[in-house]
């Protein structure tokens, strides 16, 4: 959805036409990426196969009040604006409000697509929102929302609160452009935290919102140069583990503006976790075992497809939820690309809950 306005005109148009200035939201698709079915433990005595379930405040002051677009707003009361607005509609909604959190990732993005002059889920080092987060001390879960607006004009002045405000209600409330990718972002019951990106000019708005679902208290989680993951952690009450999936993407190579602007997949308004390279699982319990599609790879449903893929086996869950595991992925991670591991939660209703998006290269 591109919003356009050339100095103080505001109207609609589709991508494919060509304006001096305009609105643009970017639609995260990592859900549908993770999706999958594992087929269960087989008994030995009567080898039945059947499909288990998919692993599948307050409200603040308003800041527009005694705004004028002569004004300036610091950072603090525009991030404090954003996170006021969709609180409201996660409340209205019947949802708990989202803290603010402090990984630095959506900044980092928006700032990044200022200096370069794009508008992309990927950033200029060729990473996905996910990797950011990682490389800057992300440990949980994250998906983005992206939005920016540009004028080109002698009168042009961006108002940052505004464009906040037109946001956040385009978002939530007339999404079907996107699928409801961004509503369905906002409203996700399981995010406990969002961190916000702004940064603007005359003539450039940029806004990002990096939603967090913090689950784990992870204590630690380590990939050796011998592919070997450690994970240790405690779940809250309620939860149980079921998976844990490896996603590989392409090497990251360096992208200028237009390469983001103007190459698929880097322009299209969504992203994936790119593709499964593996699962975890839990181990059979004594005279079970998994129905292996070839040796050492079982099959799994993603997204209505029947894949054979490697897999590796971690112990159960310790009696206080607390969990340490330690697994050899040299089957399944290679050399090439780079790997980000997708922990799958099952809470009390039977919903698979995904609780991080872990990029193993940079941690």
């Amino acid at each position: 959805m591109r919003e356009i306005h050339t100095e103080r005109k505001i109207t609609f148009a589709i991508v494919s036409i060509i304006f001096l200035s305009g609105i643009f939201f970017g639609l995260n698709f990592t859900n549908t990426s993770n999706d999958f079915l594992i087929k269960t433990p087989q008994l030995n005595e009567d080898g039945n196969n059947v499909d288990i379930l998919p692993i599948e405040n307050k409200q603040g002051v308003n800041l527009l009040q005694n705004y004028n677009s002569e004004e300036k707003k610091s950072m603090a009361e525009l991030t404090a604006l954003a996170l006021e607005k969709i609180n409201i509609d996660r409340l209205e909604h019947g949802l708990n409000p989202v803290k603010l959190g402090n990984n630095q990732a959506a900044q980092a993005h928006v700032e990044d697509m200022m200096n370069f002059g794009y508008f992309s889920h990927w950033d200029s080092n060729g990473v996905k929102p996910y990797v950011t987060y990682t490389k800057l001390d992300g440990r949980a879960y994250v998906k983005e929302n992206i939005a920016a607006s540009w004028c080109e004009g002698f009168t042009c002045k961006m108002n940052p609160a505004e464009l906040i405000e037109k946001f956040q209600y385009l978002m939530v409330y007339d999404d079907a452009e996107s699928n409801w990718g961004h509503r369905d972002n906002i409203l996700d019951p399981n995010h406990s935290l969002v961190n916000i990106g702004i940064t603007w000019n005359d003539n450039n708005f940029y806004f990002a919102q990096h939603f967090e679902t913090k689950l784990i208290d992870l204590k630690n989680v380590e990939f050796s140069e011998d592919k070997v993951l450690r994970i240790s952690g405690k779940l809250p009450s309620g939860y149980s583990l079921k998976s844990i999936t490896v996603f590989q993407d392409e090497p990251p190579l360096p992208l200028s503006g237009e390469d983001l602007e103007s190459s698929s997949p880097y322009n299209q308004n969504f992203y994936n976790s790119g593709t499964i390279a593996g699962i975890l699982v839990t181990e059979p319990q004594l005279f079970e075992f998994y129905d292996e599609c070839q040796k050492n790879k079982i099959s799994i449903s993603s997204n209505n497809q029947e894949l054979c893929l490697p897999y590796a086996t971690f112990g159960k869950l310790n009696d206080d939820n607390t969990f340490e595991i330690e697994v050899d992925l040299s089957e399944f991670v290679s050399e090439f690309g780079i790997h980000t591991i997708y922990v799958n939660l099952q809470n009390q209703k039977g919903d698979r809950v995904t609780a991080t998006s872990i990029t193993l290269e940079y941690l």
